[in-house]
């Protein structure tokens, strides 16, 4: 697979979702794989970051909604990056690895410059990173083989797109234990 197509397959749906706008075992949890969880409060940390930065086609701020599955898309990019690692025996990305992914994902550019937002953003980071770095391994079509338990108010995921698809609910967010 080409840089380019990869480019395309990791950053372009993060970006066109920032732009357009299974059950989980807890409402307390956001998205979980292999038994690690990310918190609807991290989310709501990092996607506050996010919305500050989101708009839709038509410029308007970006809704509540949007600004959470995106940052969720990106911690799964992220939760999946950590799962291929493990199931490789490699290595994570180093430093210069993530810094060349992210100067690539030029897309996500906003992002990255929005603290809260750009933790979230790592995880798209850390899976472009990683199929740089492991050239010769099938490292999308294996992360679309991966997929992590989201939270239905937010939709569902997609493996073929690396994102979570879909609107859910999100009028009642299970912030609680």
């Amino acid at each position: 697979m080409s840089k380019r197509s990869l480019l395309a397959k990791v950053g372009a749906p993060v970006a066109v979702l920032a732009l357009f706008a299974g059950c989980s075992p807890s409402p307390a949890t956001a998205i979980e794989l292999d038994g690690v969880k990310v918190s609807e409060s991290t989310i709501g940390d990092y996607a506050e970051g996010c919305r500050t930065i989101m708009r839709s086609a038509d410029g308007t701020p970006s809704t509540e909604g949007d600004a959470r599955r995106l940052t969720v898309s990106m911690v799964g990019n992220g939760m999946i990056a950590d799962k291929l690692v493990a199931q490789y025996g490699v290595a994570a990305p180093t430093s210069d690895q993530l810094a060349e992914a992210q100067a690539r994902m030029t897309n996500l550019k906003p992002a990255f410059d929005q603290s809260s937002c750009n933790q979230a953003a790592q995880g798209a980071v850390k899976l472009m990173a990683l199929a740089l770095s492991q050239a010769d391994r099938p490292v999308l079509r294996d992360a679309e083989a991966i997929s992590p338990v989201v939270n239905p108010r937010y939709g569902t995921w997609n493996p073929e797109l690396l994102t979570v698809d879909g609107t859910g609910s999100l009028s009642e967010l299970g912030l609680g234990a």
